[in-house]
């Protein structure tokens, strides 16, 4: 019935070209879900409400067109003990970030604006104190949503090992590159299997030791992981098993300190 009465007074339409509004998702699928008021004080009530959002937004446009996030699925996700992704996180820190500009801005409002915008204070009211878990979150996550490199001293320490092998490997492919030009088809290097590799001509296949990871069709390239690089690369996806396993032990710390 609702869809119908809906339909003949185009509100369908009119909710549609409302819709474009939305700032996120999570506003437009709660847009998409509204439901009749069918108590009279309730819906003026929030006539009132709607009043006060519009001549805050009119005095204060663009103050507050904050894009929220949909951070439920990570919070219940929380509460069964399933673990939280970098994304989860990501999420759940903007939310807080938001928050606390929201109830900041509309704090410096009632302090300078004569108009008592009750009804939007009520709400704000209701934001909890997050502050410890956001500056906990702001130490592990960063502004693209990934774990920091310090999120931890024993993933920082990783890292550095990580980059310090692979810029010393890269050191070694150059010189090689630089000092067997005429041992390759071509002074690159590119990757096979996940590996990097120097192209080297037939003839010179068995000159470099190492992994040999593919061959051209025609058989004039094979492409070559040098042997001084396979041991350190060796040593590089170690540390990278020790990276997953650290990240794994800081997301389910930040799991369960969401879920407290």
């Amino acid at each position: 019935m609702e869809k119908i009465i809906a339909s003949k007074l185009d509100l369908d339409i009119f909710l549609s070209d409302i819709s474009n509004y939305c700032y996120s998702q999570l506003s437009f699928n709660k847009f998409q879900n509204l439901k009749y008021i069918k108590n009279y004080e309730k819906l003026v009530n929030i006539h009132k409400e709607n009043e006060e959002v519009e001549i805050l937004y009119r005095k204060y446009p663009g103050e507050f067109k904050l894009k929220i996030y949909d951070y439920y699925t990570a919070i219940k996700k929380s509460k069964i003990n399933s673990l939280l992704t970098e994304k989860d996180l990501h999420y759940i820190l903007r939310n807080l970030e938001l928050y606390r500009l929201l109830k900041n801005k509309f704090s410096y409002i009632q302090k300078n604006d004569t108009y008592n915008y009750k009804h939007i204070e009520n709400y704000v009211n209701q934001i909890g104190e997050f502050t410890d878990l956001m500056i906990y979150l702001q130490k592990i996550i960063d502004e693209d949503g990934y774990i920091k490199i310090d999120a931890s001293p024993e993933l920082r320490v990783i890292k550095d090992k990580i980059r310090s092998l692979q810029l010393k490997a890269d050191r070694i492919l150059k010189n090689l590159i630089k000092s067997n030009s005429f041992k390759l088809t071509e002074s690159v290097v590119t990757k096979r299997n996940d590996r990097y590799v120097i192209l080297v001509k037939p003839e010179h296949k068995n000159d470099f030791g190492g992994i040999i990871h593919d061959q051209s069709a025609s058989g004039n390239t094979f492409y070559i992981e040098p042997r001084e690089n396979v041991i350190i690369n060796n040593e590089v996806s170690i540390l990278l098993r020790k990276e997953k396993e650290e990240i794994l032990k800081i997301l389910t710390e930040a799991t369960q300190k969401i879920n407290e």
